[in-house]
């Protein structure tokens, strides 16, 4: 991901404080273990940059667009500490998750004090509006991951389905990132454009995300090759994959993937094979492309600016990512 944010550098300090501070407030010492451990975790950061950067772009000053980002965070890490124990990951980023360390009971209890604290913020801040386009994000998050589930294991997927699933479990969330900074601003003529930017960011970014699941370096992403494919989730490369396949590596595919946990790490890599040896790979690249030139396309309204260009050059590299 593009690392260009010098414009809110300090702004980000000021993120990473906030959440410090509301991971180690809580009165139960259990709850602070676990939520520092997920913030020392780190991660890309990028909800909140989308907040900082929209915001910014739009010319809005003060510390609002800095606790907004903040509440966006402690939502994104409250969704990661539920969705582990729900996947029952053992690690994440390379470490042991809050559900392997704590409990499951643990990791939930801790999602739920930072959902709630990110939405008591808002609410203490005045950002209402933004805190109502937050909960129907929160909401429309959770129709997403059931419908994931729905589909647990149903090779016949087709992509308007699995695309339905990401904007709405992924892109929509992103999309009230940056509808953040037109709200916060109050420019509501461009919440639209950020809004698609986000969107289509969003849906860019997990079609890239579930590409690294079956091509990216384990010790990088933090996560084993062919986790989707164990817990199954039928993701872009693999539908990409059945399709693009001749028969005799379709139907090694179909084998492989009915064994869920079962699967081996040597038959986690026979699937990531076929993955970019029939071209599966790199359809997935090309539509991830296509989605994040649409995000550009849909922020060159705004005013020329650091932060602007920023949000463009995020888009552009997304399908570089590597984590």
């Amino acid at each position: 991901m593009c690392g260009c944010t010098a414009s809110i550098k300090a702004d980000l300090e000021a993120v990473e404080e906030i959440l410090r501070r509301q991971a180690l407030s809580s009165s139960s010492k259990t709850a602070s273990e676990v939520c520092e451990h997920v913030r020392k975790a780190g991660g890309k950061r990028l909800r909140p940059k989308l907040v900082l950067l929209s915001a910014r772009a739009l010319g809005c000053t003060g510390d609002d667009p800095i606790w907004a980002a903040a509440a966006v965070e402690m939502v994104h890490t409250a969704t990661l500490l539920h969705d582990d124990v729900v996947d029952g990951a053992k690690s994440r980023r390379g470490r042991q998750t809050a559900s392997a360390l704590w409990g499951p009971v643990a990791a939930v209890m801790s999602g739920n004090i930072l959902l709630t604290k990110s939405f008591g913020m808002l609410v203490e801040r005045g950002q209402v509006e933004f805190l109502r386009r937050l909960s129907e994000a929160a909401v429309t998050m959770c129709h997403g991951e059931l419908a994931q589930n729905a589909q647990r294991g149903n090779l016949g997927m087709d992509i308007s389905t699995y695309t339905k699933i990401i904007e709405q479990k992924t892109a929509d969330f992103m999309s009230a990132c940056c509808e953040a900074g037109a709200i916060l601003a109050k420019k509501p003529l461009l919440r639209g454009n950020l809004g698609s930017y986000g969107l289509f960011l969003g849906i860019a970014f997990q079609m890239i995300d579930d590409l690294l699941d079956y091509t990216g370096d384990a010790a990088v992403t933090g996560k084993p090759i062919g986790g989707d494919l164990r817990e199954g989730k039928v993701t872009l490369p693999l539908i990409k994959a059945l399709e693009l396949s001749n028969s005799k590596s379709r139907d090694r595919l179909i084998q492989l993937a009915s064994l869920g946990n079962a699967l081996s790490d040597e038959q986690a890599m026979e699937v990531a094979s076929i993955v970019v040896s029939s071209g599966a790979a790199e359809a997935v690249r090309k539509e991830a492309n296509s989605y994040a030139e649409k995000a550009v396309d849909a922020v060159l309204c705004l005013p020329p600016s650091p932060e602007r260009e920023t949000l463009i050059e995020i888009a552009k590299n997304l399908s570089r990512r590597t984590f």
